[in-house]
């Protein structure tokens, strides 16, 4: 309790302010994984398992070993992610990844919880490499469109407007293929049964689907336009 060592409390008291400042985060830009440190702004899903993630391991960009457990499960997710702040808005990155064993998959996601999220990734199923747009609604996944691709470095995009998200991806950063749509609603405050809404985070996530990935994905940067 603060008193002025005056041994009351006084309805107004001066007092010295805390030192240094905490700058808000930008609500548009790029995060180029530059810097030793996580952007402001940029938060975990819970607690990160050790060696989940590093922004030494490859100068530049940031790592991401997919876990375990993925988007659909309460545990140790290897995401990182910041809020949406705007109805209408854009997310993109740019993400290296060679996934080696099948169930290895990384890419970018809109989550509102593990029973409501869409995600565009990379990943290896049965031997081979594909693009997929999954769709949680209320707890159930489906993959609503997937095309083999041989890339190891992929353009991914999600777009919010007030009804809907699409999925995009592009292999030059100049040419979107649209993937998949789907409606903004599951990931809407309305949706929420009882009193859990917290917020949709779009973010960057891995996962080995019941192990963890032998390789880690590389996202060179992370972009939010509104």
């Amino acid at each position: 309790m603060i008193d002025n060592n005056e041994d009351t409390v006084g309805l107004e008291m001066k007092v010295p302010r805390v030192p240094g400042h905490s700058p808000k985060p930008e609500t548009s830009g790029r995060y180029d994984f530059d810097d030793p440190v996580l952007p402001l702004g940029l938060s975990f899903l819970r607690n990160p398992a050790e060696g989940s993630w590093s922004l030494s391991q490859r100068p530049g960009f940031l790592a991401l070993r997919g876990q375990s457990k993925d988007l659909n499960e309460v545990g140790q997710v290897a995401f990182i992610g910041r809020r949406q702040q705007h109805t209408s808005a854009e997310w993109s990155t740019l993400l290296d990844f060679n996934p080696t064993v099948d169930g290895e998959e990384a890419g970018l996601c809109a989550r509102l919880d593990e029973n409501a999220h869409y995600e565009i990734a990379l990943s290896q199923r049965n031997g081979h490499r594909v693009i997929t747009a999954y769709l949680t609604v209320d707890g159930t996944t489906h993959v609503a469109a997937e095309i083999p691709t041989i890339a190891g470095c992929l353009y991914l995009k999600i777009r919010a407007e007030l009804t809907e998200y699409t999925l995009l991806y592009s292999l030059d950063g100049q040419e979107w293929i649209e993937l998949s749509r789907a409606l903004a609603y599951p990931l809407s405050p309305q949706a929420v049964k009882g009193n859990g809404f917290t917020g949709v985070l779009v973010g960057l996530y891995a996962t080995g689907h019941g192990k963890v990935a032998e390789v880690p994905a590389h996202f060179d940067w992370f972009d939010y336009r509104s």
